[in-house]
This record gives structure tokens, sequence and C-alpha cells, in this order.
């Protein structure tokens, strides 16, 4: 099974954003490759992050090169040939123009995760930035070969955050809980910054819980403050239980890093402070939006902060803005579009339907070329769609996808799973019909299928004079099987085997 190997450090200096994000584009990979195997190679990290790792079923190799110098290039490029790298991961700013070379030279695809245009040009096959401030002309020195992965569509979430998908945050009248995270070394000391403010609070009818990150220095310092505090603050550790504090939260005080997708995502009421210049142009960028209230941390004021903090409590209406703009902003599915593109897809993907596609869904059944393709060929009530629809998503024997072309919906794909066999049927947007897509997104969730249910076998059901699905199914892997009557119209059967699918994917 082919390799992921990341290169990302984590110290008190440096943070440990770079690898908990990587965690997040390595467990994705581990679904998407069914187990393929991950591989972090570390100069600088820290034990709990390492636990963490290990429990999550990764490898950790450690480097004693400097970080970012020839012999960590030269170090790297030996350990993935060792374990037969597919991609190499590179995932900080020590990790120049000449790093990035080094690694193409020795044969390997590369992935650079970037957050504002460090590098002076760039060597890699893929250049990751999940930041809503991206722009495409930081990266013009790079190769004719190097696509770009760009904005929040890309934003890279662990696997606990995805199984929050479907809740939906209530907002209080008042607030009463607060949450002040600032990464996972916060060597800005911004967290003392916020209790400073909080403190500053008329209301004392509220709680507080602060978050200490694995490489906080200050643990003691922060401890002390919070026992001595008027009001009540609960000091809790890093990571782990991050889905449910936020969902906790009626609002949050956070480092403009990564953490702030994860609260976009839990669609928490967020004041974002930029402790690091990189940090700035998103925050600036999501306080334009309406989407966080943004403050850089050279010019936080402890009286202005305690302001902004004092109108979120007592403005509902404020909060629910906030809370709705987030889920638009990062809807979850980042992770599983960068696996993709490290597969070769095309740009394309699939994510799990969701109660916010009706519409598009309903536009694709009614399309009038997709009725003359279905077994029944009358159009499509709204209310009926909604009805059919809710009822399918509660359904644990269907299987309901939305296609994604450059993280752009385009169509849908379904399976109707029982025991060990599936039916499946497929509807593209008529703007990106005939370009060969088909097969690519039919083989997606045949692989999704095998690896998630039971299914041995997959079954379509094909009009004859549909030529163009039967292209597609055919260039897909599905096998034909005769043909039948269904509801009333011959039809012709294709089927395709777990057996076979795995066959064509070694």
């Amino acid at each position: 099974m082919a390799t992921l190997l990341i290169r990302a450090d984590a110290s008190p200096s440096i943070g440990t954003g770079h690898i908990m994000r990587c965690l997040a584009l390595a467990q994705a990979w581990q679904e998407y490759s069914q187990g393929s195997p991950v591989v972090f190679v570390t100069a600088d990290n820290v034990p709990a992050l390492e636990a963490r790792l290990v429990d999550e079923g990764i490898l950790i190799e450690h480097l004693s090169a400097a970080r970012g110098s020839t012999e960590d290039a030269l170090d790297t490029a030996r350990l993935a040939h060792a374990h037969a790298a597919e991609w190499i991961v590179a995932d900080g700013y020590q990790f120049d123009a000449e790093y990035q070379c080094s690694l193409k030279q020795h044969g390997f695809r590369l992935l650079s995760v970037d957050d504002y245009g460090h590098a002076a040009h760039y060597c890699c096959d893929l250049l990751l930035n999940q930041n809503i401030s991206a722009q495409e002309d930081w990266y013009g020195s790079r190769g004719p070969y190097t696509k770009l992965l760009l904005g929040t569509g890309y934003a890279l979430l662990r696997r606990e955050f995805l199984a929050r998908r479907s809740w939906t945050r209530e907002i209080s009248p008042k607030a009463r809980r607060i949450l002040v995270t600032m990464g996972g070394a916060d060597p800005a000391e911004a967290t003392e910054r916020a209790l400073d403010a909080v403190e500053l609070l008329e209301e004392v009818d509220f709680e507080v819980k602060m978050v200490i990150g694995a490489a906080n220095r200050q643990r003691q310092v922060l401890s002390r403050r919070a026992k001595e505090s008027r009001i009540p603050v609960e000091v809790v550790g890093p990571a782990t239980g991050m889905p449910e504090m936020m969902a906790w939260a009626d609002i949050a005080i956070s480092a403009a890093g990564g953490t702030l997708w994860e609260l976009l995502f839990m669609q928490v009421p967020t004041i974002a402070i930029s402790i690091a210049a990189n940090q700035g142009p998103a925050a600036r960028r999501l306080g334009e939006l309406g989407a966080t209230i943004s403050f850089d941390l050279e010019s936080l004021n402890s009286a202005d902060l305690a302001h902004v903090i004092q109108r979120l409590i007592h403005s509902d209406s404020m909060r629910t803005r906030m809370a709705t703009g987030g889920r638009k902003i990062v809807d979850g599915n980042g992770a599983s579009r960068v696996v993709h593109a490290l597969k070769g897809n095309q740009g394309l993907s699939l994510r799990k339907a969701e109660l916010s596609d009706s519409r598009l869904l309903w536009e694709w059944a009614n399309d009038a070329e997709v009725r003359r393709a279905s077994f029944h060929q009358e159009s499509i009530a709204w209310e009926t769609h909604v009805k059919w629809l809710n009822a399918k998503l509660n359904d644990s024997g269907t299987m309901l996808f939305i296609a994604e072309h450059d993280s752009m919906p385009v169509g849908q794909i379904r399976y109707e799973t029982s025991g060990v066999e599936a039916l499946v049927s497929i509807s593209l947007d008529r703007k990106i019909r005939g370009k060969g897509f088909s097969s690519t997104f039919m083989r997606l969730g045949s692989q999704q299928v095998f690896l998630k249910t039971k299914v041995e076998i997959i079954h379509a059901y094909i009009r004859p004079d549909n030529r163009g699905s039967i292209r597609a199914f055919q260039s897909a892997g599905f096998q034909a099987s005769g043909s039948l009557v269904v509801h009333g119209t011959e039809a012709l059967h294709f089927i395709q085997q777990r057996e076979a699918l795995n066959a064509g994917n070694h």
C-alpha cells in the first residue's frame, strides 16, 4: 500500500499547528486508502503530540539535522525511499525553494503546505494554502507542473470535527460560556491578554474554559491566574476534546491560526487575534466578511477587547450572523479534497450530501436530459423531493454523495445498499457532461461503498439508448451482465465487483 510521508515540526517556538493540520490530512489519507501507512518525520516535536500520532496508527521518524537544511532534505528523501512513499508533504516555513527542489530531484511527488508565500520559488507538484486570504499571485514563481489548492475549500479538519457535520448551533439570548484558545504554544502570551480582558467585564454570571496547548510554557502562570480569578475559569488540556468544547462555547477568543477554521466549522462566534504576521491577512478578510471580529495582537487593548466581548454577550443577532456564516466558509470537506488531488482525480471529489443541497439536487433531478434517461420520466415536485431527501439522508442503507469539480458541486451519485449488494444512480450538471468525469466519480463512489460497507457487488441499470452512460460505466470498470425489464422498460444490466475494483487500483 502506498505511504504518505509528512515532514512537519512542533515546538514551543513554532507551535503545534503544522502537526495538527497534517494529522487531518493523514486521517483522510488513511480513510481514502483503506488504512495505507502514514509516516511523520520530525526534527522537533512535543511528547503529547507524538502520543496522539501513535494512537492514530502513525509511525514517527526523528531527524537530527537542522530544520530546513540540506541534510534535512537528504534524510527526509532517504526515509521516503525506505518507506516507499507515494507523496511527501512538507509543512513548515523553513522548507524553502532549495529544500523543495532537492526532494523533487530525488524523484518524489511533493505537496507543499503554505500560509503566505514564504518561498522565493515553488518546486512542488501541489501547493496548498487553506486560508481565505490565499492569492494566486503570491505563487507567481512556481514550476509549470505546480497545481494550486487555495482557499478554505481545502481547510484541513480532523476526524473528530467531521462527526459534527449535521450539528447546528443554538444561539442563546445571552452568551454565558467563553472559550479561550491561543494554539498549541502561544509564544506571544496572548492567552493572558485575553484573560485580562475577560476580567474587565461587568458581568460575573458566565464561565470560561481556557485551553492551554501542549507546548505552552506558561501553564503554571495561567493555572495560577485561573485560580485567582473572580469568575469561574477552568483550565483544560489541548486537542482531544476540542469539538466538545467548541460546541459548549457561546463565544470564542482565539488565535487566528488553524483553530480558526475549526471554530468557523463549529459555528462559534469568534474574536480572532492575529498573534503572528502571517495570520493577519486571513483574520482581516474574515473581519471584512463579518464572520469574525478581528484584532492584531500588537494593537490589542484589553479594554477594547472587553468592550467587544460585552457586545457579543448581549447581541444574539450578531452571534447568529457569525455562526451562520462560519459553516458557509468551512464545510469540512477540505482534507478529502486534498487527498483526491494527491490521488490525481482531476480536481474531482465526493462529499456526503446534506439537507442544504436540496435545491441543487432538485434542479439536477428535473433536468430534461436526466428525466429522459430515467425509468421514471415525470417531473418531480419540490415537496415530493424534500420529503424524499429527508428520508434518504436518514436511511442507513443509502449513501448519497455530491460530486465536486474544483470544490464546486456538479452532480450527485447515490447508492442504495442491501446486504452485499448495492444499486447505483448518477446525474451530473449539464455544464460538466461529456468531459469524461462520470467514470472518475463512479470509481470514487465505488471505493467509498466497498470501504465503508459489506457490499460485494454494485448494480447499474441503463436505458439502451443512453450511450454516454454506457461508455461511462464501462470506463469505470462495470461489466455488462445481460438485460432485463425495469419499470416496464428494457434496461441493460452492468455490475462492478469489489475484487475487480481492488485489482484495478493496484
